[in-house]
This record gives structure tokens, C-alpha cells and sequence, in this order.
């Protein structure tokens, strides 16, 4: 007798208690990433191909000395509008811009943070119908310099000039809804 007892113990435990036990999980961990995340959803294409119009998107809030070049963050500009692009000059970085090539502190722009920059039209390059040319540029202390990987359609640090710290509300870290 003591023996089916613990043996229907032991099965309402499976049946009940671990389901349970997941569920809890689950929603605190919901609730977790609610609480420390900030979702945005994505207008236009300035930063296609890595987040396009209308995908839905995750950041996390982050401090200046946490954001390292090819980060992905939101700001909001000097109007009061949330732009999303991606930080392509650290503080005391030099950033220059000669027919139409990205060079950051003398090199051109490294492939292995911007892999995916381009513009619609199959360049990688910016071109001169986007700004042209950018004489050499320091990033001053306390700013971030920005760009949309789509260079020809992005309104961005070429035009908005640097993102002041206090401007950045959070690093984007995940594609949620409607992601390619």
C-alpha cells in the first residue's frame, strides 16, 4: 500500500508540479525581459539589410562605455525623433570619408563589424549622391558617431552630426516580429 502511494505522489509531482514549475519559469522570465528590455519597431530602411521597415525589435538601456563600434542603438535626435543606426566612431576616433569609403583612425572601415553595410543600390561603398566626401572628423568625448548600413539612405551623424550620450536610450540585441 505505501508503495502506490508514493508511486501516485510521485505522479502527480510529474503530472502537475513540473508543468507547474515550467510555467512559473516562463512567465517570470517574461516578465524579467519586459522589465529590462524596451522594444521598438523599425520605420524605414535606413539600416538594411540588418533590420528592415516594419521588423520588431528589442534593446537593452546602455551607458557609453558599454556601446563598441558596430553596435546597433537608438537615440533620439536634437527634433525629439528616435533614430536606430549603427555606431560606426568611438569617442577620440577619426573618421574620414574619400570617394565614398568609410576610414576609421586611418584604415578603411573594417569588414568584421560591418560586414552587412551596403546601400540598396548593390554598392558598399557611400557615394557621393549620400553627402559625398567627409573631411576628417574626431568623435569628441561624451558622442558617438552613427550610420545606416543602407549609406545612400540614411539619414545619420553625416547630416545629424554625433549622438551625445545622454541621447542614447538603448543597444538593439534582438529581432522579435516580422524579422527576414
Amino acid at each position: 500500500m505505501k508503495k502506490k502511494k508514493k508511486q501516485l505522489t510521485l505522479l502527480l509531482l510529474a503530472v502537475i508540479g513540473i508543468p507547474a514549475f515550467l510555467m512559473c519559469v516562463i512567465f517570470g522570465g517574461l516578465v524579467l525581459l519586459v522589465t529590462i528590455t524596451i522594444p521598438h519597431q523599425m520605420i524605414g530602411n535606413s539600416m538594411d539589410p540588418a533590420l528592415g521597415d516594419g521588423e520588431f525589435v528589442l534593446g537593452k538601456e546602455v551607458s557609453l562605455d558599454q556601446i563598441e563600434r558596430g553596435d546597433i542603438i537608438v537615440y533620439r535626435s536634437k527634433r525629439g525623433v528616435d533614430f536606430v543606426h549603427r555606431v560606426v566612431g568611438l569617442p577620440g576616433d577619426k573618421l574620414e570619408i574619400k570617394e565614398g569609403i568609410l576610414y576609421i583612425n586611418g584604415g578603411r572601415e573594417s569588414k568584421e563589424h560591418f560586414e552587412k553595410s551596403h546601400s540598396l543600390f548593390g554598392d558598399d561603398f557611400i557615394g557621393k549622391d549620400c553627402g559625398g566626401d567627409m573631411a576628417v572628423t574626431v568623435v569628441p568625448e561624451g558622442y558617438v558617431f552613427v550610420m545606416g548600413d543602407n549609406r545612400k539612405n540614411s539619414m545619420d551623424s553625416r547630416f545629424l552630426g554625433p549622438v551625445k550620450e545622454s541621447a542614447i536610450s538603448d543597444r538593439i540585441f534582438l529581432c522579435y516580429w516580422n524579422c527576414r
